[in-house]
């Protein structure tokens, strides 16, 4: 049995295990499973997901299921539902009441619902006025771009629900493959929500036991799993319909029964649309109950049970979202024979056995081709496939999500009207930013081979080279812990580069704190030279002595995909060195080092009052002089640097206070020189 998540019920309001500390919630819309479970691909996506939000939630929000309908505008907290049907449980003063939300709220359509979603529009935007973020788990365009696979209207329906998705916020797709549908769609579609609507992509997992699984096995069952045994026998799973194409391989099937060959067939699914003809033909068989056996609608414990027994699986579809028994199938090392389609490479590229044609005969050539394989040893295998479980699934997702919720980087030049005007305001929070660092704690932290940050390394990480690290996969952590973190403000400035996806003019790495987005940064087609960027992480997310930094790579990809390395991982954001900077003002007095190129040791250092800078920042005369600075030469070039710049001569305000400036910058300059050099 799967692990039930950790979770606590009072006064009808669901606390995770992060109790009180949860201030926002995480609404998670599941109408379509609320209402009914017809045992789909999309349902067990939802279910495991759900299950590992709810057992592992983020930091600093609640994660609430709920549900919408046609009869009434609003949602409601899935509450009841949760507990029963996903835990098992049954606490009867729950109540699926109305819900409640506030500013700061994320709402994520994770199931697929095409009649709630456009029906229950005008009150998501009412949400999104309120400051709840909206979006939406796309598991596939296929009604829209397949229209002649679907029932009349599916595609118009479907249709209606993209354009209802696309007002809000976000979506996140199953595959980059569906992203790049969605892209192209909206393109078309709403190209007005192009550049405002952001996409990203995660992959599913694969863990049927951790999918709160349907159970029941039925009587008949042993002697089906005794038929199978030590035989070779093929496998179908997913609903019967005409995109997945099931009736070219029960044709190539009876040619190859025609040639004496012996193996089995197991199609899994129930009936779907538009295969009258075909449910008739499996029905009326020679070969049903031998060679040919249809499971229709049977539990995931089942399910689960016929793989094991199965040779070999047949993922024949012409298009999909995701290819969710592709990572089923990896999971327990069974290989597989796939259509040559774009997501099927994505997901099994190296590990699949790929036909092309849409003719019985091209299917029944290529399983004999994949037979001959087989008996020697030389198929493609699937141990080394690389797949998720619903966990790592969950955190993919919520890596994708919070990068869309990064602040999106500013544009400074374009908002002042040019580069001279955004140099200039930006001098004073460069200046002030530097100053501070007399009165600040330091870590510093180096990542390559036995560098000192290697310990502090999380998941998401390749192993450490002599520079430096990679990143592998859309998040990656580090986790650092110090006293001097507690109540805090700290500057962070990261030495790092980027891998720029092979065909895309930028990488944009999401930087959060304790769960908390806090900037982004965008990389272009220089990347990979590295350079030192800052984010401020501000008092209000360091409660204890603990840090958890993470970065959210919105395109991780693969040099592999480039054709010109073998290079598997899929690369992001790569790390050199980490300073972080804690704020510890002293009531009256700061150490400062003088003297002009010799620098002299710690206890060499005198102390003066602390004046000049504050006061003199605050001083409207002394902006509008910074304001005016004709030069800046550099910015950062190194890690030891600081802006030269130089301040009008002609100035009004009094020569001894712009004395006092130049002797604060000149020791902050001393001051970042000399623990340069002692590190």
């Amino acid at each position: 049995m799967a692990t039930k998540p950790t979770i606590l019920w009072s006064k009808g309001v669901r606390e995770t295990r992060h109790g009180s500390s949860c201030r926002n919630q995480l609404l998670i819309d599941i109408s379509e499973l609320v209402q009914r479970d017809v045992k789909s691909g999309v349902q067990r996506v939802v279910r495991g997901i759900l299950l590992e939000l709810l057992s592992d939630p983020p930091i600093n929000y609640r994660v609430e299921a709920v549900f919408a309908t046609t009869s009434e505008v609003g949602y409601r907290y899935a509450r009841k539902f949760v507990s029963t049907a996903l835990l098992d449980r049954s606490v009867e003063e729950l109540n699926d009441a109305p819900i409640q939300t506030r500013p700061g709220d994320i709402f994520l359509g994770l199931d697929l619902q095409p009649h709630v979603v456009p029906y229950q529009a005008e009150y998501l935007k009412r949400l999104q006025r309120v400051g709840v973020k909206v979006y939406f788990v796309v598991h596939d365009l296929i009604p829209v771009l397949w229209p002649n696979t679907f029932p009349v209207g599916a595609s118009e329906l479907h249709a209606k629900w993209l354009r209802t998705v696309v007002q809000f916020d976000g979506a996140l797709c199953v595959s980059r493959s569906v992203a790049g549908d969605l892209k192209k769609w909206l393109k078309l579609n709403a190209p007005e929500r192009f550049s405002s609507f952001k996409i990203g992509w995660f992959h599913l997992g694969a863990d049927i036991e951790h999918s709160a699984p349907t159970r029941g096995i039925p009587e008949n069952a042993p002697q089906l799993l005794n038929k199978l045994a030590g035989k070779l026998n093929f496998l179908i799973v997913g609903t019967i319909e005409p995109r997945k194409c099931h009736a070219q391989v029960l044709a190539a099937f009876d040619l190859l029964w025609g040639n004496n060959v012996d193996i089995s067939l197991v199609i899994v699914g129930k009936q779907g649309w538009m295969v009258e003809q075909l449910v008739e033909r499996l029905n009326q068989h020679p070969q049903l109950g031998e060679h040919l056996f249809w499971l229709n609608g049977i539990s995931d414990e089942y399910l689960d049970k016929i793989y094991s027994a199965s040779s070999c699986l047949i993922a024949a579809s012409i298009a999909e979202g995701f290819g969710l028994p592709l990572i089923e199938a990896a999971k327990r090392r069974i290989p597989i024979i796939a259509r040559d389609i774009e997501v099927f490479r994505e997901v099994a590229d190296g590990h699949a056995f790929f036909f092309i044609g849409d003719e019985p005969a091209n299917l029944a050539s290529a399983i004999q081709k994949w037979i001959g394989l087989y008996k020697v040893g030389l198929h493609p295998q699937t141990s080394g496939m690389p797949f998720l479980d619903w966990m790592q699934s969950k955190n993919q997702l919520l890596g994708t999500l919070l990068t869309m919720l990064m602040p999106t980087p500013t544009n400074w030049a374009s908002k002042m009207g040019g580069l001279a005007s955004a140099i200039e305001q930006c001098i004073l929070h460069f200046l002030h930013s530097q100053l501070q660092l007399l009165r600040r704690r330091r870590t510093h932290l180096r990542f390559g081979i036995n560098g000192s940050g290697v310990n502090y390394l999380g998941r998401g990480w390749s192993q450490p080279e002599n520079w430096g690290v990679w990143s592998d996969g859309p998040l990656s952590e580090i986790s650092l812990e110090d006293d001097g973190f507690a109540k805090a403000s700290l500057s962070l400035l990261v030495k790092a580069g980027a891998f720029i996806p092979f065909g895309k003019g930028e990488q944009v790495i999401g930087i959060s704190a304790n769960g908390i987005p806090v900037t982004s940064w965008i990389f272009r087609s220089d990347g990979s030279k590295h350079r030192w960027l800052k984010a401020n992480i501000p008092a209000a997310l360091m409660n204890d002595r603990k840090l958890l930094l993470t970065f959210h790579t919105s395109t991780p990809s693969s040099p592999a995909a480039s054709g010109n390395s073998p290079d598997n991982r899929m690369l992001g954001i790569s790390v050199s060195e980490l300073l972080l900077i804690s704020t510890r003002r002293k009531r009256n007095y700061i150490p400062i080092t003088l003297g002009g190129d010799k620098l002299k040791n710690n206890q060499d250092a005198i102390e003066q009052p602390q004046k000049t800078f504050d006061h003199l920042t605050k001083d409207p005369k002394v902006e509008r002089e910074m304001l005016r600075i004709e030069s800046l030469k550099r910015i950062f070039n190194d890690d030891t640097e600081l802006i030269n710049f130089e301040i009008n001569s002609q100035s009004k305000i009094s020569e001894n206070d712009l004395k006092n400036l130049r002797t604060e910058y000149e020791c902050a300059r001393l001051r970042l020189l000399r623990t340069s050099i002692n590190d």
